[in-house]
């Protein structure tokens, strides 16, 4: 977990402090933060579908 706070903190330029709360807020809300990458129409399927496109794979 410390290198995971470390790559936040390096990544956002937040603090420690900062970076365990926020840690600490997504394992609070870990099923609501799982659910915006998984539901269907979701920003990540849509880069799925682009990648698969870029890639040769078929689009829905």
């Amino acid at each position: 977990m410390d290198d995971f706070v470390k790559q936040l903190m390096d990544k956002t330029g937040i603090d420690e402090k900062t970076a365990d709360k926020v840690i600490d807020f997504i394992k609070d809300h870990l099923d609501d933060v799982l659910g915006m990458f998984t539901k269907e129409g979701s920003a990540l399927d849509s880069v799925g579908d682009a990648l698969g496109g870029l890639l040769g794979g078929k689009k829905k």
